[in-house]
């Protein structure tokens, strides 16, 4: 039947197109408050309400604020972390560095106060799995005799970028973010594409 599974194509389709709406002004409105106060201080309520969305449309799509700072911070990671095999690191995190810079009042809401260790694993967390996404569709990821674990790999790769994040931060940033990914690069160097086993 044709017909009908077109117009199930076409539901579905709406559905996606109201989840991802509903999602993104979750997202805004989170973002908005941490313009105003620390991660700690936000509650779901607070986020549901900025949002114009019932707690129970909330709870639909996250388990709560950690699940919706979690899925933010991996799709951001995994948009803004590209891949390139060709430069040192793997990666050209150039958007990852462009987008704090100008989010720079967020992240510095996420990372004062007791909230800091949370927001930097789950950072760690996004960051390595783009690295080990990145590793395993390349030839990095074949074994090779001496090489080193994937999941080392990843995790030497994001504390880098995580490092430099933070000494920038502390700064005020002001290198540019080809300036940083110029320092994440010379820093991990080629070392980080060498031979890489599983684990």
């Amino acid at each position: 039947m044709p017909g009908t599974r077109q117009k199930a194509a076409g539901v579905s389709k709406l559905k996606d197109r109201r989840v991802r709406r509903t999602r993104a002004h979750l997202t805004f409105a989170f973002a908005e408050l941490l313009l105003l106060r620390s991660y700690e201080s936000i509650r779901v309520t607070d986020i549901t309400r900025r949002a114009d969305v019932g707690r129970a449309t909330f709870y639909s799509h996250y388990s709560g604020k950690k699940d919706l700072l979690r899925a933010e911070l991996r799709r951001l990671f995994g948009s803004l972390l590209v891949a390139r095999l060709d430069l040192p690191g793997l990666l050209d995190s150039t958007a990852l560095f462009s987008h704090l810079k100008q989010g720079h009042r967020v992240y510095r809401s996420l990372m004062r106060g007791t909230s800091r260790p949370l927001v930097s694993a789950i950072m760690r967390s996004a960051a390595e799995e783009r690295v080990v996404e990145i590793l395993a569709h390349s030839q990095c990821g074949k074994p090779n005799a001496g090489g080193m674990p994937a999941s080392l790999v990843a995790r030497f790769v994001a504390d880098t970028l995580l490092g430099l994040i933070d000494w920038w931060e502390e700064r005020d940033m002001r290198q540019t973010p080809e300036e940083m990914q110029a320092a994440f690069g010379a820093f991990v160097g080629c070392g980080a594409g060498a031979a890489v086993v599983d684990g």
